[in-house]
């Protein structure tokens, strides 16, 4: 049986104050796993109507579902039931960009892009035990790139994208303009604060701004570490060549994982390390997957392992970037195939197979297969999203709709 110890340990650093759309459920070291409490329910699945968002849902520690369709956001509990739907634009006049749930005031803070005449975005928080609206903010002139965090230490929301090349702080309260910053073209936003980060030397949150790639000045995306508060202090920036799918997940242990977004094809994403207190690059590779193959985003563990998968097969590396351990092939490459790793703190690591059919499990100490799950054969997007002790949310694409289920473990 798992260490209680071990699992209290993990969630407090896993879970710490800071949850950002762009990093998948919130969770700043990528681990896709919430410490839900509750029974394991399976036999329940739920269609949305045709074109919703497409983007990520949150998920809060009793199981409940954030999703959001193309207008409106549904929850739904751990038992399949619909909690309530709606809350954001009833007339339909708007599209949903990213979801964030802030546990510690049972807030869903949603981007909703309208357009009428213009296109611009506001940010609404709804009240999760109903999807009432809380507040709405003033019109901002970002749209569909939009990313969103928010944070318990400066009971703030920030949110900022290329378009514009705004970035802002938001009152978590309600909705008002702490301060605005322009000319920043921003791809993302990930968030660390100095829980579980030993060697950052910094009380403050920071943020990573990656920055774009296509601003026309010839940049190759670079990556700003950022005090989150109204002197905008820098504290390193670096040039790691990432494109606009990057993805960051940041160990207990002062080290930056990422893979550089620029998949799509033969020839895989890099993977880097980069050392959070000063910016220096610890590695920069092609990872280990096979080269037709692509290297997805990490998820990092709470002794500052790094997980990839590759499709077929998944990996562990060290803080410098050496191999750990690499698993068996399982079945042929796909080159267009890059979803996260999930990590479950009993020890084992769970990814998507490349084929869309089966979900694997793999031992985190030396990569042996634990459990092949034969699944419902769908184009799956998200990772894994581990639930608890003994249940997965799935999701994927059914024809125009997203189709979500439990899978018991």
């Amino acid at each position: 049986e798992m260490n209680l110890a071990v699992l209290a340990l993990y969630i407090t650093l896993q879970f710490s104050t800071a949850y950002c759309w762009t990093q998948q459920y919130g969770d700043a070291a990528s681990t896709n796993y919430v410490p839900y409490q509750g029974p394991a329910i399976a036999g329940w699945n739920y269609t949305t109507p045709p074109f919703p968002s497409q983007t990520s849902p949150a998920v809060s520690s009793e199981g409940t579902i954030f999703y959001p369709l193309r207008a409106n956001v549904i929850a739904i509990l751990s038992n399949g039931t619909i909690l309530w739907s709606g809350g954001v634009a009833p007339d339909g006049n708007a599209y949903l960009t990213n979801v964030v749930f802030a546990d510690w005031v049972q807030l869903v803070i949603v981007g909703a892009s309208w357009v009428e005449g213009k296109t611009y975005l506001q940010v609404v928080a709804l009240h999760a035990q109903n999807g009432s609206v809380a507040w709405t903010s003033l019109q901002n002139d970002l749209y569909h790139s939009t990313s969103i965090c928010v944070s318990q230490t400066s009971n703030a929301v920030y949110l900022g994208g290329f378009d514009k090349r705004t970035f802002s702080a938001l009152s978590l309260k309600d909705g008002s303009v702490i301060w605005e910053k322009r000319d920043i073209y921003l791809l993302g936003l990930f968030m660390q604060t100095k829980i579980g980060s030993r060697s950052l030397e910094v009380d403050e949150e920071i943020v990573l701004l990656p920055t774009d790639p296509y601003d026309g000045s010839g940049g190759k995306g670079r990556l700003f570490s950022y005090e989150l508060d109204s002197s905008g202090k820098t504290y390193w920036s670096v040039d790691v060549g990432f494109d606009d799918g990057a993805l960051f997940a940041f160990s207990t242990f002062g080290v930056i994982f990422g893979s550089d977004g620029a998949g799509g094809g033969a020839g895989g994403m890099k993977t880097f390390g980069i050392n959070a207190s000063s910016g220096d690059v610890i590695f920069s590779n092609f990872g280990f997957c096979n080269p037709i193959a692509q290297n997805s985003g990490p998820a990092v563990d709470i002794y500052g392992y790094a997980y990839y998968s590759c499709g077929n097969q998944a990996y562990s590396v060290y803080p410098n970037g050496s191999l750990r351990w690499i698993s068996e092939i399982y079945g042929e490459p796909n080159p267009y195939f890059s979803i996260s790793p999930s990590l479950h703190p009993g020890g084992l690591v769970y990814f998507f197979h490349s084929d869309g059919g089966a979900l694997l499990a793999l031992s985190t100490q030396d990569g042996l297969l634990h459990k092949r799950y034969e699944i419902t054969p769908l184009p799956y997007y998200e990772p894994p999203l581990i639930v608890g002790n003994s249940m997965i949310y799935l999701f994927g694409f059914a024809g125009n709709s997203i189709v979500m289920y439990p899978l018991i473990i």
